[in-house]
């Protein structure tokens, strides 16, 4: 599978104004992350912005000729020992190389395949159990952490296993026995770009005003401008 080269179109204006937006998870066959809940909070926060976002768990929305009607991918998939078949996982790295973008949310980063690895730059190990910490705003100014200062949230902390870390651009960092772990980054791919933020477990996150403008933010940057 490979990563296509493509030159970066401008949307048409019909699609400017009223941008497709997929938000992927699973309502169904999941082990810890149910789809409904973060679900349920982002069509709040995306309603009455003249936005066209579909829920589903349908894994067939992410093959080629389904994928590339949306201007935006939003995932929060459970896969962790699932490999998408070739079809799906060469419709998002299409997706992303044709200049659209990716926004990965928590559990969004497990699909086994290589592929996948190699586009977010990461892959998840394990976790501490489910706890409050501190979460601090790294980096440069970047449209995630717009309005954002530190806030504490009780949630999971992920830890990571890194394909090329100097890649990422670090955004947020939660601390864990005194050492700061990446939480969210950016990371070109083709002519798109990919966007993950780890936190999300579940009601204990959602609904929390700093998570939730985080969410926002990185959904709201996801779509063609």
């Amino acid at each position: 599978m490979v990563l296509r080269n493509y030159i970066s179109k401008d949307l048409p204006e019909e699609k400017m104004k009223n941008p497709k937006i997929l938000i992927i998870g699973d309502y169904t066959n999941y082990q810890y992350h149910p789809f409904s809940g973060i679900a349920h909070t982002l069509e709040g926060l995306l309603s009455g912005r003249g936005l066209e976002p579909k829920f589903t768990e349908d894994r067939k929305e992410l093959e080629p000729e389904n994928l590339s009607q949306y201007d935006a991918l939003i995932t929060y998939v459970e896969s962790w020992d699932q490999v998408l078949p070739s079809n799906q996982i060469q419709g998002i790295l299409d997706f992303v190389a044709s200049g659209r973008r990716i926004f990965g949310v928590h559990c969004g980063i497990s699909y086994a395949n290589p592929e996948y690895y190699e586009l977010f730059g990461a892959r998840f190990t394990n976790h501490p159990p489910l706890h409050e910490f501190p979460v601090k705003i790294s980096g440069e100014k970047h449209p995630l952490t717009d309005g954002l200062a530190d806030f504490r949230i009780e949630d999971e902390l992920y830890m990571f296993d890194y394909k090329d870390f100097l890649q990422l651009k670090v955004l947020m960092e939660g601390d864990f026995e005194g050492k700061a772990y990446p939480l969210a980054w950016e990371k070109k791919a083709g002519a798109g770009a990919l966007l993950y933020l780890a936190l999300g477990h579940d009601q204990r996150a959602f609904g929390n005003e700093m998570f939730q403008k985080t969410l926002l933010n990185g959904a709201l940057w996801a779509i063609p401008k």
